[in-house]
């Protein structure tokens, strides 16, 4: 069966390059310039997609760079999906160089091309939001390119683009702040960017788990790994990178190209470089006790250590406790055990840890994450119009945080929004409409939208 591919005006179609949930991509011929392009053609879908699909050809449009993909025609076929013609980039994509494995020189030139790209992109006021290496393509001359802004974000413009359950970046390559949906800024570009650089060097993502939930745990809890000493020089430059709080990053992209380090020689690192079970597994040491004669005075002395030592071992049982309720909080979280039955549940062992230790920020990271895991569950159900399953999840979400004045506020915007699809379903039927009114269906429409907008922060 001959594959039938769509008639782009003054192209020749002559092969798929990707296909992914918002588009495809083909190879072709520009007969006017006798050139070869890639064809971004949108799949059918809803205003929001064309929206970001347009959003990208305008983002791309304003960028002029050597490592940011270049776009040369915008248009709309016959059955009114968008297109956009773009160089071709036949060199693949870092997925494909990452498992060949890389060296030390490549790396430092490719972190610095990046860093070039990505200046020039937060200077235009944008973040684009999935660094990642299936978005860092290649030219054949091996020069390195960032590609897809479909879901770039401009503060400025950028109003009621997020849909509700859209699921904004790659849990494996996002910031704490996406993650937990607080609002980005271009520092969130520089965390994944960090884990990028990491996956380069150890040729695999720490950070990412079997399970999206426990993904979403190590991006808010886990640590920055400790480098082998073949690589301690990218030490610095990644506990920056990977600070969970954006204030301790890099200041922009020039500071970051600065702190660089030098080359040094070129090391070829396999396809994984040394994975560490615990990275942050502190070496201990015996020492030889003192032989003393004891006097009289000693035995006071001698008592205040016992005390000392009592109270050390209690406060030590006390933290031991609170680290073992949080290593088992995380295996119930990663296992999907996560509030039923309460006992034993994710959700009860992060209480367990606030019982004693109130603003342990391990535990509250914990539920944080639970809580986002269910409004975005939330989300998804209501742009499938499943109201039940919508109600459920929230409660779950308000179940982890009862007190969050967001999430009632999302209770009564549900109502409505479920209310306005069921009123236009009943119009759609030549029902009499209820009171709601036309005005009222479209305004609730938009305002969950803006709602979940300013609650994801993008």
């Amino acid at each position: 069966m001959v594959e039938e591919f769509p008639d782009i005006p003054g192209c020749c179609i002559d092969g798929l390059i990707a296909e992914g949930g918002m588009a495809v991509v083909y190879s072709a011929v520009q007969q006017a310039l006798d050139r070869r392009v890639a064809v971004k053609v949108m799949k059918a879908g809803d205003d929001n997609n064309t929206q970001r699909f347009l959003q990208e050809a305008r983002y791309l449009a304003t960028l002029n760079h050597r490592h940011v993909v270049t776009i040369y025609d915008v248009g709309t076929l016959a059955d009114g999906r968008r297109y956009l013609t773009m160089e071709i980039l036949p060199g693949g994509d870092l997925r494909n160089r990452l498992k060949q494995g890389l060296d030390t020189r490549q790396i430092r030139t490719w972190i610095l091309e990046l860093a070039d790209a990505l200046q020039v992109v937060h200077q235009q006021g944008m973040v684009h939001r999935d660094i990642k290496p299936a978005n860092i393509l290649f030219r054949a001359d091996g020069s390195l390119v960032l590609s897809d802004f479909g879901i770039a974000k401009n503060p400025h413009v950028d109003v009621e683009l997020t849909q509700a359950g859209s699921v904004v970046g790659s849990p494996a390559y996002s910031s704490p702040e996406q993650v937990s949906a607080r609002p980005v800024d271009a520092r969130s570009d520089q965390y994944s960017l960090g884990i990028v650089l990491l996956e380069m060097l150890f040729g695999y993502n720490p950070y990412r788990a079997e399970e999206y939930a426990a993904t979403l745990v190590n991006q808010l809890q886990m640590s920055v790994p400790t480098m082998p000493s073949n690589l301690k020089s990218w030490q610095p430059v990644l506990d920056r990178l990977l600070a969970k709080d954006p204030d301790q990053r890099f200041v922009d992209m020039v500071a970051l190209k600065r702190a660089v380090p030098p080359e040094e020689g070129c090391q070829v690192l396999s396809a994984a470089v040394g994975r560490q079970d615990d990275p942050t597994l502190i070496s201990t040491r015996s020492v030889e006790p003192t032989k003393h004669r004891v006097r009289p005075w000693s035995i006071v002395w001698l008592l205040g250590v016992v005390v000392l030592v009592g109270i050390i071992g209690l406060w030590g049982v006390y933290r031991y406790r609170i680290y073992e309720d949080l290593q088992l909080a995380q295996q119930r979280f990663r296992t999907g055990w996560y509030m039923d039955p309460a006992a034993g549940s994710a959700l009860d062992y992060y209480h367990r840890v606030l019982a004693r230790d109130a603003h342990n920020s391990q535990a509250l990271a914990g539920l944080a994450a639970l809580k986002q895991m269910f409004v975005r569950k939330v989300s998804i159900a209501e742009i499938h119009h499943d109201w039940v399953q919508a109600a459920t999840n929230l409660r779950q979400a308000r179940r982890v945080s009862p007190e969050d004045p967001a999430l009632v506020t999302m209770q009564t915007m549900l109502q409505q929004e479920q209310a306005r699809y069921e009123e236009a379903h009943r119009h759609a039927k030549g029902e009499p409409a209820r009171d709601s009114g036309h005005h009222a269906k479209a305004h609730h429409g938009s305002s969950w939208n803006r709602f979940m907008h300013n609650l994801f922060g993008k």
